[in-house]
């Protein structure tokens, strides 16, 4: 289920709610019909056999003993019946043999009932039988899974009857009825088939008004919503939310498109923070006011006659100009994995955490700005400073404007290598010839001065690098 799309889940649960609903109801239906006609059904035999208890003993008091079996017979034949019986109190069935009629004839003293054709002799016990002798309280069983039922009614020894059989008992018998219940679980049936039809056709039409309502209000606004959401993780960014409501999918589709304004001003934003600002900022979470010390490889390149260049063009040239210039070096530090910490006029400061790729970034930075200013005729080139060691980054300004900056000696002196390198030329320091040896040809310059440092400083002139990835040298 967890793999399933949001509208194949509302679908399912509509219509697994519509069938837990017609399941119901017709439970319901069908328990409160089946008890209203078993009760109906019930009420019927009791009433039938009031009436013959009454019809039995008034054929009784006239002597009309055969009268009463035929009638017990014909009254079998009748449908639902199974079974039709009056028993004894001893479990004998009633007209089988002359000891009633004797019974009758001794109490009245002469003999007034003759002996007439008998019923076969059948005798009947079982604890419900029981039960209704002891209570003289009709009872009802339930057989065959309710396919039929057992009926169980006493007759009672009423004072017309106690004149021939006495007064020493009060219950004379059991009327014991085997009814078939199949007619009305048929009528059940049917009535569920029709019930059923009903439902289901009207489960039919309210799932598709209800699918077509929920698509429309609540499944095509979500899934337009995922829609821009996975255009938005892509980088398109110009992506909106058609609002159309004012309901919470409607207030979500603003909130939506207000965080795909914030994101696409943070991601304007992000073009102009170095990678390794925007690192810190997804590892801590947090603005730090403390510094963290860090070796890296500092790269400054500086665009050489670019004053003169831009006193004798027009700006937008200018502009354009040193953009594509700009754009090729920040092209080539990011292929061999540099960070473009920032962009200071025509110079360009980049880091690195190995000297060697430094250098040869720096190669293929002067390169690829030759190649370009063939095309653009500009007469512009690029003067390149290296140096490496610890430095120290933190945030740097005021509260309401902070910049990450990466501070320290090692950044000062590659910036004034820059600022001395001669057009087309790499300058490194000591602590980067010591790393890039054997790979590095280099001409060493030693005791110089450089502005801002007291001791003179020995740097070299890079002269060969060497491609490992091609196994050659490239002057």
């Amino acid at each position: 289920m967890k793999n399933f799309s949001i509208r194949l889940k509302i679908i399912s649960v509509v219509v697994l709610s519509l069938i837990l609903t017609i399941v119901v109801i017709l439970y319901v239906t069908t328990k409160n019909q089946r008890d209203n006609l078993l009760f109906a059904h019930e009420k019927t035999l009791t009433t039938s056999t009031a009436i013959l208890n009454v019809t039995i003993r008034n054929i009784m008091l006239n002597g009309e003993a055969p009268i009463a079996v035929r009638t017990l017979k014909n009254l079998q034949t009748i449908q639902d019946i199974e079974e039709l019986e009056i028993y004894r109190v001893d479990g004998n069935r009633a007209f089988h043999d002359y000891e009633t009629l004797d019974v009758v004839n001794r109490n009245l003293g002469k003999s007034v009932f003759k002996k007439t054709e008998r019923q076969e002799h059948k005798t009947f016990d079982n604890d419900h039988f029981r039960d209704v002798l002891d209570t003289s309280v009709p009872k009802r069983v339930e057989l065959r899974n309710m396919r039929e039922m057992e009926y169980y009614f006493p007759i009672l020894n009423v004072p017309d009857c106690r004149v021939c059989h006495g007064t020493d008992h009060f219950i004379r018998g059991v009327a014991y009825f085997r009814i078939s219940t199949q007619g009305v679980f048929d009528q059940i049936r049917n009535a569920n088939l029709l019930l059923t039809g009903v439902f289901v056709i009207a489960g039919i039409l309210i799932s598709t008004v209800l699918v077509l309502f929920l698509g429309r209000a609540v499944i095509s606004p979500i899934l337009t919503i995922g829609g821009t959401v996975l255009k938005v993780g892509k980088g398109d960014f110009g992506v909106r939310v058609p609002v159309k409501s004012r309901d919470e999918i409607g207030r979500l589709g603003k909130e939506i498109n207000l965080m795909i304004q914030g994101l696409e001003e943070r991601f304007h934003l992000s073009k102009y923070v170095s990678r390794t600002t925007e690192n810190l900022i997804r590892q801590r979470g947090e603005i730090r006011t403390d510094g963290v010390r860090q070796n890296l490889t500092v790269l400054f390149s500086d665009i050489r006659q670019f004053t003169r260049f831009s006193e004798s063009n027009p700006p937008a040239e200018v502009i354009q100009t040193l953009n594509r210039i700009l754009q090729v070096q920040a092209e080539t530090v990011e292929k061999f994995q540099g960070d473009i910490d920032k962009f200071i006029g025509d110079a360009i400061m980049a880091l690195f955490t190995d000297e060697y790729t430094a250098v040869l970034c720096a190669y293929h930075m002067i390169a690829s700005v030759r190649s370009l200013d063939r095309e653009l005729e500009s007469g512009l080139s690029v003067g390149i400073g290296i140096n490496a060691g610890e430095v120290v980054l933190g945030n740097i300004g005021s509260e309401r404007r902070l910049e990450y900056a990466v501070i320290g000696d090692v950044v000062n002196v590659a910036s004034r290598l820059s600022s001395i390198a001669s057009p087309n030329m790499i300058l490194i320091s000591e602590s980067v010839m010591k790393k890039v040896e054997g790979r590095v040809r280099a001409k060493l310059i030693s005791d110089q001065q450089i502005k801002g440092k007291t001791k003179k400083l020995d740097f070299f002139v890079v002269q060969e690098v060497k491609d490992e990835s091609a196994q050659r040298w490239m002057r």
